[in-house]
């Protein structure tokens, strides 16, 4: 099996930052392979996946267990706020499918981004569009056939009134 590594970069191409139309670089998604035979991580960066664009952001890239689904945030255009949470699956030929927006239960008006999806399928994710007790708060939420159930605030000590995101 593919060994590799999905990272969030700048837009840089040989150490210049490639900007879009408001004069800003964007993030992209980019992975690396691991090289067995030399026990160590390959050194070209590759764009992971189609959607990257110029002209927004997509990052903060979490694999499932099986890396056949890919968590993500973007701020492109016809989400429901600044930066959403989209899922793209791997097709049996290795390519990441058009990205799909998790809908407007985990999305909000605001931002919510640093998707974490753990084995038994929780969804962790930072937002400041949710109720929480300040900035960027995690919460979580399971998917079944009828969506996403409504997000928990992790609460304190987890949140504060700053902003939390790591985990």
């Amino acid at each position: 099996q593919l060994q590799e590594i999905y990272i969030t970069r700048s837009n840089y191409v040989k150490n210049r930052g490639i900007t879009s139309s408001d004069k800003t670089v964007k993030l992209k998604i980019y992975r690396l392979v691991y090289l067995p035979g030399e026990n160590r991580w390959g050194d070209e960066l590759i764009e992971a996946v189609p959607f990257n664009d110029r002209e927004y952001s997509v990052s903060h890239p979490a694999l499932t267990s099986d890396a056949q689904t890919l968590y993500f945030a973007s701020d492109k255009p016809g989400g429901f706020g600044g930066v959403d949470l989209y899922k793209s699956i791997r097709d049996k030929s290795g390519n990441w499918a058009a990205p799909e927006n998790l809908g407007p239960t985990v999305n909000t008006t605001g931002d919510e981004m640093f998707p974490f999806i753990s084995n038994d399928g929780v969804l962790y994710f930072a937002s400041n569009g949710h109720t929480g007790l300040g900035g960027l708060d995690v919460f979580s939420s399971t998917s079944s056939k009828s969506g996403w159930s409504t997000p928990e605030n992790l609460g304190y000590p987890i949140n504060t009134n700053n902003d939390d995101f790591g985990y």
